[in-house]
């Protein structure tokens, strides 16, 4: 959680094609008690072609935090720019600001949900 908020608070990735990297990866079974809040989360990252071609900004896979007051922007990936999730995760998504994400291959240049979700 940043206390100063998502106007001073930035994640630049910094992600290319040649050095991918993504703000967030909840995967270890994350729940309501982990909190992500205050951030500007940018230029994120993650065109892979393996299976792990989700989520330039935050990915979830099995875990459900609360994503609240970030704002998230200019993130790529080949599915969910901005945020993408699948295997059993329901995190709690509100009041982000989400805009300037891309996706090419299934889509969700801002959001992405799939499989068990």
């Amino acid at each position: 959680m940043s206390e100063e908020g998502p106007g001073v608070t930035i994640i630049d990735c910094e992600g290319s094609a040649g050095d991918p990297h993504r703000g967030f990866y909840f995967h270890s079974g994350e729940h309501s008690t982990w909190v992500l809040h205050g951030f500007t989360i940018r230029n994120g990252y993650w065109y892979l072609t393996n299976w792990d071609r989700y989520g330039g900004g935050i990915f979830c896979s099995g875990s459900s935090p609360i994503i609240e007051g970030n704002v998230i922007t200019g993130n790529t990936a080949n599915v969910g720019g901005g945020i993408a999730g699948r295997y059993a995760s329901s995190p709690t998504i509100r009041g982000n600001t989400i805009t300037g994400n891309h996706a090419d291959f299934r889509g969700g240049g801002g959001i992405y949900w799939y499989f068990y979700c």
